[in-house]
């Protein structure tokens, strides 16, 4: 994407979630051109091993599987008894607020009939929701178009994909339209 819209601005970290919050879209947006417009994707991933097992990657220059995403299922595990860990940790504070967010799923997660897939829906309703309350359009007269979803990857040779989610475009002038309705039509 870098290669065909140019320059990025980072707004999350571990998770997917967007980290920066409000401030951090504030200082992003005084970098938007006049009547520039914003692309903003957000979402968590996940990873798929050569067998089918959610959760699990075969990472470049790895000889063995890991967790995809990581910081997602170590969360799932520290909530659900699989680690110890400091509930709000000042070293750890990405990680923390993961936790935070996730908890009160952890155990409709557990109880799901592949425990990573649900794991990755319930992290990008968390992304989605905390996208929504840090965007704003006071970055002036262009548009402001939200992609969210899942990017699945999938084991070499095979290519990632993405799963759409959510795909709207909005304005100071305009109320949100939802392009999912218009790109999956009958």
């Amino acid at each position: 994407m870098t290669q065909y819209y140019g320059r990025t601005f980072p707004l999350g970290g571990i998770g997917g979630l967007p980290y920066v919050g409000k401030t951090g879209f504030g200082a992003f947006s005084h970098h938007v051109p006049d009547n520039g417009n914003v692309l903003i994707v957000f979402g968590p991933h996940i990873g798929f091993g050569m067998d089918g097992e959610a959760g699990k990657f075969l990472r470049r220059g790895q000889a063995g599987l890991s967790t995809a995403c990581g910081a997602n299922i170590a969360a799932y595990n520290q909530v659900m008894g699989g680690g110890y860990y400091v509930a709000h940790d000042r070293q750890d504070l990405q990680q923390s607020r993961l936790r935070n967010l996730l908890k009160k799923h952890c155990r409709e997660v557990s109880e799901a009939k592949n425990p990573m897939v649900a794991l990755v829906y319930q992290v990008y309703k968390a992304v989605e929701s905390e996208i929504m309350k840090i965007i704003n359009t006071d970055f002036g007269p262009g548009k402001l178009v939200l992609l969210g979803g899942i990017q699945i990857n999938m084991p070499h040779p095979m290519r990632g994909r993405f799963l759409p989610l959510h795909f709207t475009i909005r304005s100071k002038s305009e109320a949100p339209t939802n392009l999912l309705d218009w790109v999956f039509k009958d």
